[in-house]
Formats: structure tokens, C-alpha cells, sequence
């Protein structure tokens, strides 16, 4: 290998640093055969308690239309994704580091909504993520901990309607 990360396939050398277009087949890694099927189970197990929910019609929809078509996405996507047959690296430490510190913060918002509101969860949750995961200076982690809850606040209680509690 040069310094650059190069791939020879047969006659031909992919600069896969500047590569553009659909990668060969033949590229490093290993094919990725579980994204389809879990792209499948997720949309399948939201698929089904969004139906129980009630659909409704397109006039009014009812609590369950709006994950229903989330869930239809997700299926539609499965295919798509088998068809595309990608090559992957497996993740890496600090990649999978990166993916708890935005799933905990997020799974932690839900049981501090009951005791701190919108503004005061997600203050929380912008704070460990902007912060930790993010890596934004101070300043930068301070104003998105200060204005994205209270932005998304103002835009779903006031503007839309939304009952939610600010504090």
C-alpha cells in the first residue's frame, strides 16, 4: 500500500480516499448482510402497535398514521438496502462510544420530561451531547443548551399548538 488507502482489483487501483460512484464489490470489508434485516425488524415491530393505535384517514389521522408511515419507510427501505449490497469496516471503539453517548442522554430525557420539563430535559440531553460527544467549546455548548430546547419549545407548544410542559 502507498500512504494514500489504495485497493487493486484485478487490473484496475481504486483511490478509495477520492473514490466517486458505486464502490466494486470486491472493496475491502466484509458485505454487510444485517442492516437490511434489522432495518426489517424495526420497521415491522413499529408497524404493528402503530396500527393498533389507529391509522384513521387522511382527513384525520388518528394517533398511529404518522409512525405507520414511518414504519412503511423503513420497510421500503429494507430492499433498497439488501439490493445496494455495501461493504463495511466493523465499528470501531470510539464509534460505538460516540452512539452510547447520544442513545443515554436520549433514553435519560424520557424519565426527566416528568420532572423537568422540555426546556429543562433537553437542556440536559443538548448539555452531555453538544458537550461529550459533540466536543463544542463552552460557549457553543452553552447557547444550544440555552436555545434548541427553548427553540423547539416555542416552535411545537406555541406556534403548533402542542401541549408540552416548559419546566
Amino acid at each position: 500500500m502507498t500512504s494514500k488507502e489504495e485497493y487493486t482489483t484485478g487490473d484496475e487501483i481504486y483511490d478509495l480516499d477520492v473514490y466517486e460512484g458505486r464502490p466494486p464489490y470486491t472493496e475491502p470489508g466484509r458485505t454487510d448482510w444485517y442492516s437490511p434485516f434489522i432495518v426489517l425488524i424495526v420497521g415491522v415491530v413499529l408497524l404493528i402497535p402503530s396500527i393498533q393505535l389507529g391509522l384513521g384517514d387522511l382527513t384525520r389521522p388518528g394517533p398511529g398514521m404518522w409512525p405507520a408511515i414511518n414504519a412503511g419507510i423503513l420497510l421500503l427501505m429494507a430492499p433498497a438496502i439488501l439490493i445496494a449490497r455495501h461493504k463495511f469496516e466493523p465499528p470501531t471503539y470510539q464509534g460505538l462510544l460516540r452512539v452510547i453517548g447520544i442513545a443515554v442522554p436520549l433514553l435519560i430525557f424520557v424519565p426527566l420530561y416528568d420532572y423537568m420539563g422540555l426546556i429543562g430535559a433537553g437542556a440536559f440531553a443538548v448539555f452531555i451531547i453538544g458537550r461529550f460527544v459533540g466536543k463544542l467549546g463552552w460557549i457553543a455548548t452553552i447557547l444550544c443548551t440555552i436555545l434548541i430546547p427553548v427553540s423547539v419549545y416555542i416552535i411545537f407548544s406555541v406556534l403548533l399548538g402542542v401541549t408540552l410542559r416548559g419546566f
